[in-house]
């Protein structure tokens, strides 16, 4: 069978050149971050260990929520969850909803 011109899978490996970020951080690097789940009547603080290159709504999953039911709060700011967590070290995170 004969693939299209540029297909990765005709030699079995894909042989593209990787692409990275110069502005990112190298593989083995780890961020600890401090998580604080702030709640009506009150919070609860947790802390995780992720690869750096890893986003704010890993970090929502690693403490065992959705991403999609937070906001998530740097210095009293918002941020977007798909920031990358290089460079943060506190995380205020506020359940938009529960279930029910």
């Amino acid at each position: 069978m004969r693939m299209h011109r540029g297909s990765s899978k005709e030699g079995g490996e894909d042989l593209r050149p990787r692409k990275l970020s110069p502005s990112a951080p190298p593989a083995e690097s780890r961020v600890s971050l401090e998580i604080e789940i702030v709640r009506a009547n009150r919070s609860e603080l947790r802390t995780v260990e992720l690869p750096a290159d890893r986003t704010v709504r890993d970090a929502i999953r690693a403490i065992g929520l959705y991403a999609e039911g937070t906001a998530v709060l740097v210095d009293g700011r918002p941020v977007p969850h798909d920031r990358p967590i290089a460079g943060l070290s506190r995380l205020e995170v506020v359940p938009t909803f529960s279930g029910g």
